[in-house]
C-alpha cells in the first residue's frame, strides 16, 4: 500500500460511515471521486485562465459577454458575427423525432435542440460554395423541480398556473396520501429515492443536497397548466394591444418542446409520458408525441426518459400579466396605449395542459414531470427581413 502513489493509496476505502446508503461495489469510493474532481478541475482552471485574460485585457467584457448569452449570431449586425463564439459542424445531424405532419413549415423538427443550425453570413456578397457558415443554438430555455435551485424563477413550480394539490405536505420525506392525488397533482418523491434519503438522514445527511423533486399526478389529479415564457431578449415583455394580430401562433416563436420524467426504477406497468398522457398547446391537443430515443440523451437503465411534443400548427399564443409581475417586470403601457402603471405588460407565451389520461397508478408508477425545455425562436419572415437589411447595409457601404 505505502509503494502506491498517494491518489491511489486506499483506493477500496468509503469516504462514509459503515453502511451507508450507496455503499455499492460499482459505486466510485472517495480516492476515485477525488481523481475525477482532480481531472475536471484541470479543465476549469484552464477556463479561469482565459476568464482572466478576458478581464485584464477588456474593459468592456461584461456588455460582450451579455451580448453572447442573450442575443445570438441572428439578432446582430453582420460586423459583429466573428465576436460571437460558434459551434463545431455536428457529427450527425438525425434525429429520432419524425418531422410532425401538423407542421408545414418544419419547426417541429428536434435536431435544431440537440446539435444546433447551420448559419450562413448572407450579408457577404460571395456567393461561391466556400461562403462562410457557423453552427449556431436558439435560445433554449427550461424549468426544472430537481434541487438544489439557485434560481427560484427556474423552478418548475413558478411556471405553474394551476392544477396543483392545495393542501400537499411541504416535507419531502412525508409519505404522500391518495387524498392529496386526487386534489391536483403533487410535488412529491419517488419511492427509492424516499427510502434512500430517509437512511441518509439516519447519518446525518452524508453532505447530499440533492432531492429527485418532481410533480406527480394521476388521472384523478386533473390537468396540470404550464405556462412557458417565450424568452428571446426583444420579445420577453410585450402588451397585448401593440400585437398586430391576436392570432400569433405557438409555432412562429417556438420550435421544439421536450418534457422529462424521473429518472428512478419502477414497474412495467408505471405511466408512459409517450402514451398515458394527453399534451394540449393553447388549447389544441397536440397529436405528435414521441420519445427521445438519441443515444446519450436523458435515458436511466436504457430507459428514455424525456418526450417531444409537436406543437399545434393552429395553436396560439397566450400571455401572463400576473407572471410577469411575479419576475419583477414593469408594465409598459397599458391595453389603450397610454403611459402607465395598471398591469397591462405581459409576458408572452404558450400555455401547457398536462392531463393523465391512461390507466395510471400510485402503485404501478403515477406520471411524473421534472423537466421542461423549450427553443425559441423568431419567425422565418422576421429573420429574413433582418438579413436583407444587413445585405443592404452592406451593399450601401460598399
Amino acid at each position: 500500500e505505502e509503494s502506491k502513489p498517494l491518489g491511489f493509496q486506499e483506493w477500496n476505502v468509503w469516504g462514509s460511515p459503515k453502511g451507508s446508503p450507496g455503499q455499492q461495489s460499482w459505486h466510485p469510493k472517495y480516492k476515485e471521486h477525488e481523481l475525477m474532481g482532480n481531472i475536471l478541475s484541470m479543465y476549469f482552471l484552464d477556463a479561469l485562465d482565459i476568464a482572466a485574460d478576458i478581464l485584464n485585457t477588456n474593459i468592456e467584457w461584461k456588455e460582450d459577454v451579455t451580448k453572447q448569452l442573450l442575443m445570438g449570431v441572428d439578432h446582430v449586425n453582420s460586423n459583429d458575427v466573428g465576436k460571437f463564439p460558434v459551434l463545431p459542424k455536428p457529427m450527425s445531424v438525425t434525429s429520432s423525432v419524425p418531422p410532425d405532419n401538423d407542421s408545414s413549415d418544419g419547426r417541429n423538427d428536434l435536431s435544431s435542440l440537440l446539435l444546433g443550425l447551420e448559419h450562413e453570413d448572407k450579408s457577404s456578397k460571395d456567393s461561391s460554395p466556400n461562403t462562410d457558415t457557423s453552427w449556431k443554438m436558439n435560445r433554449v430555455s427550461c424549468r426544472a423541480s430537481f434541487l438544489p435551485q439557485s434560481n427560484t424563477d427556474l423552478h418548475l413550480e413558478s411556471s405553474v398556473v394551476s392544477g396543483l394539490a392545495d393542501h400537499a405536505s411541504s416535507d419531502p420525506l412525508s409519505d404522500r396520501t391518495d387524498e392529496e392525488y386526487q386534489q391536483g397533482w403533487v410535488k412529491d418523491v419517488g419511492k427509492l429515492e424516499l427510502d434512500t434519503k430517509r437512511k441518509v438522514e439516519k447519518k446525518g445527511g452524508m453532505g447530499y443536497i440533492d432531492m429527485k423533486w418532481a410533480l406527480y399526478g394521476i388521472p384523478a389529479s386533473g390537468a396540470l397548466e404550464l405556462f412557458l415564457p417565450h424568452e428571446d431578449i426583444s420579445t420577453t415583455l410585450i402588451t397585448p394591444g401593440d400585437i398586430i394580430s391576436s392570432d400569433i401562433l405557438v409555432a412562429d416563436y417556438f420550435q421544439s418542446l421536450v418534457l422529462c420524467e424521473v429518472n428512478e426504477k419502477r414497474t412495467k406497468q408505471e405511466c408512459n409520458l409517450e402514451t398515458d398522457v394527453t399534451y394540449q398547446i393553447g388549447g389544441v391537443t397536440s397529436n405528435s408525441v414521441h420519445r427521445l430515443k438519441e443515444n446519450g440523451v436523458a435515458q436511466y437503465l436504457k430507459k428514455p426518459l424525456c418526450v417531444h411534443v409537436g406543437i399545434p400548427s393552429s395553436a396560439k399564443v397566450s400571455f401572463d400579466s400576473k407572471l410577469a409581475y411575479k419576475k419583477g417586470r414593469q408594465p409598459e403601457m397599458t391595453m389603450d396605449g397610454n403611459d402607465g402603471n395598471d398591469g397591462a405588460a405581459s409576458l408572452f407565451g404558450l400555455l401547457l395542459s398536462i392531463h393523465v389520461t391512461g390507466k395510471v397508478t400510485r402503485e404501478d408508477g403515477a406520471c411524473s414531470i421534472s423537466h421542461v425545455v423549450w427553443e425559441n425562436v423568431i419567425p422565418r419572415q422576421q429573420q429574413e427581413e433582418e438579413q436583407q437589411q444587413e445585405s443592404d447595409d452592406v451593399t450601401a457601404t460598399e
